[in-house]
């Protein structure tokens, strides 16, 4: 009986063993499917004959873009596609991401020419046309965007295959920018009626052709102020800011006014403070000649919400060896931070004819804090002096990592003041 047992266990495990056996040798032969992808066509062109190129010589970050473009469709569609630089030679099909040198004249052409074509820091485009994706854009934030809605617009949805068509063009808004800002500096001159008067309608027409935002201004007086009322300028803008001896009516009782469109922006505060050691009443430095203010708005945009802070001044010169421009710019800048202490942290730009150049103390003064001047930075920019004297003392300041400066501009030439009315085109980065 004892061996009975012992001999129906080992028939038992031998079975056992065999059936793990067999089990185990099915799983090894089980035969792999290889995965299966959708297929992604441009115009018609399966991706497989494209070449991704990328404009060599720029800094916005193309070639990274290029990489992060060329990953999605193999993660997508199991096709790599080459990434080269616009050094190299052209190919048949290319996705062109920039200002490549193998965009043709003609695609160039007609890319320029479709109806809403809009091309600057805030926006770029998608267009296909001559068997080539033209990724047009200028700028970090708009080359990213425009990759960004190009990588969303061919990812397969449900594994479903697709085809790409832009060739009427598609604009991307690059959500990191708002809208353009259109910010002037002009100091319009001061005077009596008789010197005032047969200005103003030049002056309005300077800001209104370049259609403002918001105006930094100098040396407006009471005269100016009813003279703007009597055109309707106040139809369009509001204004803030006191005059620097009071209310007393008289031509050279100055402001440092800021004007902006009522339609575009609120007003959630503003003040105007006096460049001396007693900034909240009427005063001056020892060595000043004038009373010399800032005037600040802090504006929140319509559009989006976003707050910013505005300074507005008109500086001393340098009484020989007494820096007074100096000092009153560490006044105006210790205000400031003391607004933006009580208000937070936003971003700020200066305007004002500071009377300095661009080589003095209070010039630097500005950079040492944190902001960049306007027309170094700008994508655009005129080296032209700002007052008729032939001197550069009229300057936008823009708080650094804050603003996309697209240009800046001086309207030298222009009638209505001896000095130049400042232009600046900008957009603000959103955070």
């Amino acid at each position: 009986m004892k061996r009975l047992l012992i001999l129906l266990v080992a028939v038992t495990s031998v079975f056992l063993l065999f059936s793990c056996g067999v089990s185990q040798m099915g799983e090894d032969t089980t035969e792999v499917t290889e995965p299966t992808f959708p297929v992604l066509t441009i115009c018609g062109v399966d991706i497989s004959e494209f070449t991704i190129v990328y404009e060599s010589s720029s800094l916005n970050g193309e070639k990274e873009l290029a990489a992060s473009l060329s990953e999605h469709i193999f993660d997508n569609y199991g096709v790599r596609l080459s990434v080269i630089g616009d050094n190299g030679a052209s190919a048949k099909h290319m996705i062109l991401i920039g200002k490549c040198k193998h965009v043709s004249d003609t695609l160039r052409v007609s890319a320029i020419t479709l109806e809403g074509y809009k091309l600057n820091p805030a926006n770029s485009m998608l267009y296909t046309a001559e068997g080539h994706l033209w990724v047009i854009c200028s700028g970090p934030y708009n080359s990213k965007a425009a990759v960004s809605r190009l990588i969303s617009d061919i990812t397969p949805d449900n594994g479903k295959s697709l085809n790409i068509d832009y060739s009427t063009g598609v604009n991307v808004v690059c959500e990191e920018l708002g809208e353009e800002m259109r910010i002037m500096s002009y100091n319009v001159q001061t005077g009596t009626a008789s010197k005032v008067t047969p200005r103003v309608a030049n002056v309005v027409k300077n800001i209104t052709d370049f259609d403002a935002d918001i105006i930094g201004t100098q040396e407006v007086n009471y005269i100016w102020l009813d003279e703007l009322q009597k055109l309707g300028f106040f139809d369009t803008y509001t204004r803030v800011g006191e005059a620097r001896e009071g209310d007393k009516q008289a031509a050279g009782n100055e402001y440092s006014c800021i004007f902006f469109k009522t339609d575009k922006f609120n007003l959630i505060d503003s003040g105007t403070y006096w460049l001396s050691e007693t900034p909240e009443e009427i005063s001056k430095l020892t060595d000043c000649d004038y009373y010399r203010i800032m005037t600040f708005a802090l504006l929140e945009r319509k559009s989006d919400g976003v707050r910013f802070l505005h300074v507005n001044t008109h500086l001393e010169w340098d009484h020989g060896t007494v820096e007074t421009n100096l000092m009153q710019v560490d006044i105006m800048l210790e205000l400031t931070d003391e607004l933006l202490k009580k208000h937070g942290d936003m971003p700020v730009f200066f305007t004002g004819d500071f009377n300095t150049k661009p080589t003095t103390k209070g010039y630097a003064r500005m950079l040492e804090w944190g902001c960049d001047d306007a027309r170094t930075v700008a994508d655009s920019t005129s080296k032209s002096d700002t007052h008729s004297g032939g001197s550069i003392i009229d300057y936008c300041f823009v708080s650094k990592d804050d603003f996309v400066v697209t240009s800046f501009r001086v309207g030298k030439g222009y009638a209505g003041s001896d000095h130049y009315p400042v232009f600046v085109r900008s957009h603000l980065i959103k955070k």
